[in-house]
């Protein structure tokens, strides 16, 4: 319902009836009641109510997901104009989420985009019956300033062959498999040539209705529109736009609407590694080491898809846990919305460490004991680290630069064992025992100190325990107390040191 009499003007709520519409809508499904003029009148001003609140709530809608995740909402409805409840609230902002974009990463630089186009599920025909869908994932790489040195690498597999006309052949036999180059041709292949055919028709019928050329049929040929997620390329090709979640790739980003917001993203998946397979897997197609096969643990699209995630680490946020018989696009959909939030929610609990960190840093206190840390345990070794770091980027070749590669990773095992040696001779946290939890939290993150032996994995598995940790202790912590304030800068440099490592591994 549209609540008037709010104080920044009309907002949106969830539907309550009162007793006498609750008593209407039951004298409604009585046949000799339902068409008195009380109910008639009293369901006419609810259906209106109805239609206001949905009308703000789709404008609210096309404000932050744009026209299309709007029009996507108001397309689920199918015609209805039912009471916007809680539920049906959700429900529709998931649409129009699905098809503008989910995810934090949506204006990142570095990102993976796994896209959806969902199948008909098995309880409703499955895809011999309705629509067989689509899942592929995207590799994106925008940091460099030279378009044409970009990274775009794409995985969507298809069947090479046509299958045999039986539904055993259809689901079960093994074909030839690829990959598509790109998403353009993703969406062309998405769209019946039917669904083409009406929609070029109903433009010409258009084009011919504004002229004054009209011929007969062409008002009801005009009235066939585009849905929300059919879309027509700047070369004239209609295909179907999917549902898209996008997923930060670890290392340094940046938002490519806003060149000066540069940052590193401690949480997400591996490049190299969804890379080095998605080319593993081409290459092993091209050679009939792998086909493609519709009803398959890994041999069609969903399962690619799956695939490529796995491999970049996603099982580190989220397990995947796989199908009996065949994976499908929707379940590939629901494992990556879940990666996402897992990782957003990461990556916020990291921002949320670092603003605080930034702030307690104006305090004179914090900033000293802060500063005497520094000067303890990092300020030694940092003009060797720079030194390295700026032969690393001199360097020419792989084998060069792993050998500097190891020598950071050494210089930083220094650098954790000084860090845990400092806090440990402290005094002002041996006289502070009382405090249960923030020892727990202090012996939790030494638990979890990253060192040279660690990879990719390991080493955001270990990120994962202290962010949780760090993020946990702020909830309570007092910064005004020493003990609190050692506790503090501790992870926070233990957190660093997580990033310094990972710097070497991606």
């Amino acid at each position: 319902m549209v609540d008037q009499s709010a104080p920044d003007g009309p907002v949106l709520k969830e539907a309550n009836y009162t007793l006498k519409d609750k008593a209407i809508f039951f004298l409604s499904k009585i046949p000799l009641l339902k068409n008195t003029n009380l109910v008639k009148n009293h369901l006419e001003k609810l259906d209106i109510e109805n239609r206001a609140a949905l009308g703000v709530f789709l404008g609210a809608l096309s404000k932050i997901y744009n026209v299309k995740g709007a029009s996507a909402a108001a397309e689920a409805l199918k015609g209805e104009t039912v009471p916007l409840n809680a539920r049906k609230i959700k429900q529709l902002t998931s649409v129009a989420q699905d098809l503008y974009g989910k995810g934090a990463a949506k204006p990142a630089a570095r990102q993976v985009v796994v896209r959806i186009w969902p199948n008909t599920e098995w309880k409703d025909g499955g895809p011999l019956q309705g629509r067989v869908g689509h899942a592929s994932v995207t590799v994106k790489n925008k940091m460099d300033g030279n378009p044409k040195k970009h990274i775009n690498e794409h995985i969507s597999w298809w069947p090479g062959t046509s299958a045999g006309a039986g539904k055993k052949d259809r689901l079960f036999s093994q074909r030839e498999g690829f990959s598509l180059a790109d998403y353009k041709t993703d969406k062309q292949n998405e769209i019946a040539d039917r669904t083409v055919s009406r929609l070029k028709k109903s433009e010409e019928a258009k084009a011919r209705l504004k002229t004054g050329q009209a011929e007969p049929g062409d008002r009801n040929l005009a009235k066939y529109s585009p849905r929300a997620d059919q879309k027509k390329d700047k070369d004239g090709n209609w295909g179907v736009c999917a549902q898209k979640v996008y997923l930060p790739l670890v290392g340094n980003n940046k938002d490519v609407n806003d060149k000066k917001n540069r940052f590193f993203s401690l949480f997400g998946l591996n490049e190299k590694n969804i890379i080095a397979d998605a080319k593993q897997a081409k290459s092993d197609a091209a050679n009939n080491r792998l086909g493609y096969t519709l009803a398959s643990k890994t041999e069609n699209c969903a399962s690619m898809a799956a695939r490529m995630l796995t491999s970049g680490g996603s099982e580190n946020f989220v397990k995947f846990n796989k199908a009996w018989i065949s994976e499908d696009p929707n379940k590939v959909h629901d494992y990556a919305k879940k990666l996402q939030a897992e990782v957003d929610k990461l990556n916020g609990q990291v921002q949320n460490i670092d603003q605080t960190f930034s702030d307690s840093l104006k305090n004179e206190n914090f900033k000293m004991a802060f500063t005497d840390f520094k000067d303890a345990v990092l300020y030694p070794s940092q003009k060797e680290m720079n030194d390295l770091k700026i032969q690393l980027q001199k360097a020419k070749g792989d084998e060069a630069k792993d050998a500097i590669n190891l020598q950071i990773k050494a210089l930083l095992d220094k650098q954790v064992s000084g860090i845990e040696s400092y806090f440990k001779g402290r005094d002002v946290l041996k006289e502070d025992k009382s405090q249960r939890s923030l020892l727990a939290a202090m012996d939790v993150i030494s638990r979890n100190a990253p060192n040279s032996t660690d990879n990719f994995n390991s080493l955001t598995l270990k990120a994962k325990e202290i962010v949780t940790t760090m993020d946990a202790f702020l909830k309570s912590a007092d910064l005004s107390k020493n003990s609190s304030t050692d506790a503090f800068i501790f992870g926070n440099a233990m957190l660093d040191k997580v990033r310094d490592f990972m710097k070497v591994e991606v």
